[in-house]
Formats: C-alpha cells, sequence, structure tokens
C-alpha cells in the first residue's frame, strides 16, 4: 500500500484545492488497469453473443484514455484534466443504457 502526500491550498478562485504529491504512480496504476481492460476487450471482442460495435467503441475509448494518460505524465496534456476521455466514456454509457428495454 502507498501513502500520498494531500496539500490543501485555498485559493480566490477555486476554493480549496487539493494536490497530491507523486500523482505521477496513480496515472501509472490507471494506465496499467486500463491496459489489462483493453487486452480483455481484444480478447472478448470475437466471442459469440457480444456487441461487436459497442466492444469496439468502448476499447477506442479505452485506449484514448491510455494516449491520454501517457502524454499527462510526459508533461504534455490535450485538454487540462482528462476530460475528452470522460465524455466518451460518458456517451458510451448513455448508448449502453439505450440498449435496455423500458418497462
Amino acid at each position: 500500500m502507498m501513502k500520498f502526500t494531500l496539500v490543501i491550498q485555498i485559493d480566490n478562485i477555486f476554493g480549496y484545492v487539493f494536490s497530491i504529491i507523486d500523482e505521477v504512480y496513480i496515472y501509472y496504476g490507471y494506465i496499467i488497469f486500463s491496459g489489462v481492460l483493453s487486452c480483455f476487450i481484444i480478447i472478448n471482442k470475437d466471442k459469440p453473443h457480444v456487441n461487436k460495435k459497442s466492444m469496439t467503441m468502448l476499447l477506442f475509448i479505452v485506449l484514448f484514455a491510455i494516449v491520454e494518460n501517457i502524454l499527462y505524465t510526459f508533461g504534455r496534456e490535450i485538454v487540462c484534466y482528462s476530460i475528452v476521455s470522460e465524455v466518451l466514456a460518458l456517451i458510451a454509457m448513455n448508448l449502453a443504457l439505450k440498449t435496455f428495454k423500458k418497462v
């Protein structure tokens, strides 16, 4: 188990700002988890009774999140925070919820 140092700052614009020292390790864990998830998607995508379109879309979102987090750990950002991959994940969740039957 790793312990992280939390720094609390007060800002006039944002209010309380919490910063984690050495947050790059959290992004490494997220990259590893996303990589395992993408391998699981690739392995199970061609199995019968699987929604291939949704699995392909999910794979695209996970790979985009991996690229976005790798760029963040190297000091390059597409947009501040990982908002693009989060919006893509919300769109995928909305499409997944629409596949259920309404009662």
